[in-house]
């Protein structure tokens, strides 16, 4: 497994956290995800060893979740 961390600004409050948990499920194939808005961070761990920051900078599947 590798986990990845992903540096988030504009989250403000929990609800924030659980739109952007939402968007990662939907768009990428994890097992767990977490968010704080506090650290302004979300990731988790997932099968894909050779995952890239080209490959997760914005899939097509995000324009479906966050217009």
């Amino acid at each position: 497994m590798v986990k990845t961390i992903v540096k988030v600004d504009g989250m403000m409050c929990g609800m924030c956290e659980a739109h952007i948990n939402d968007a990662v499920r939907a768009a990428f194939p994890v097992k767990k995800v977490t968010s704080s808005h506090q650290k302004g961070e979300t990731g988790g761990p997932h099968g894909r060893a050779h995952a890239t920051y080209a490959s997760m900078k914005r899939p097509r599947s995000w324009r479906r979740v966050i217009p």
